[in-house]
């Protein structure tokens, strides 16, 4: 641990003077990103169930949908994303992409509790970024940004050739 001196941009080591003074400001290694101590919110083997009910009645309007991918927790930096679930140890994130002419969905939904997802119109030029997936606090939640994604989706591009 080290102080940092509000005065300076250098750091000091910790004495047990400055820490009976209480030190302005303690600087610790921040807790890495990929922490296993960060609180997980989602079982991603069960948001894999909403995934596949989603990809079902996507690929029934006509999507073309990928496959359910995955990214380990525990893989070596840059964490590659697999598509076979058996070879993740930890599971960090899961994700499906689909598409139909210009409609294309893509959601990565993590453990965490939030998703990185958007429906796209490609002709027009349009998209939406759902508010809702900052805060993905259980399945059901899961399967309603789903559902968002997949409405707005065909709504904007339902009646043109695929």
């Amino acid at each position: 641990m080290r102080i940092l001196d509000d005065a300076a941009s250098e750091s000091q080591p910790v004495s047990s003077k400055a820490i009976a003074d209480g030190p302005a400001v303690v600087s610790r290694d921040p807790p890495r990103w990929n922490d296993p101590k960060v609180h997980e919110v989602l079982d991603l083997d069960r948001v894999a169930a909403a995934y596949t009910a989603a990809g079902a009645r996507w690929a029934d309007a006509g999507f073309r949908v990928g496959p359910l991918t995955w990214r380990d927790r525990n893989s070596a930096w840059p964490q590659p994303i697999v598509e076979n679930r058996q070879v993740v140890d930890d599971p960090e994130s899961g994700g499906l992409r689909a598409r139909r002419g210009d409609a294309e969905i893509e959601v990565v939904i993590w453990s965490g509790g939030w998703a990185d997802a958007a429906a796209y119109d490609l002709q027009r030029g349009e998209s939406l970024l759902p508010p809702s997936a900052n805060t993905l606090t259980d399945l059901d939640a899961c399967q309603r940004l789903l559902d968002d994604l997949f409405e707005w989706c065909t709504s904007h591009t339902d009646g043109r050739s695929s």
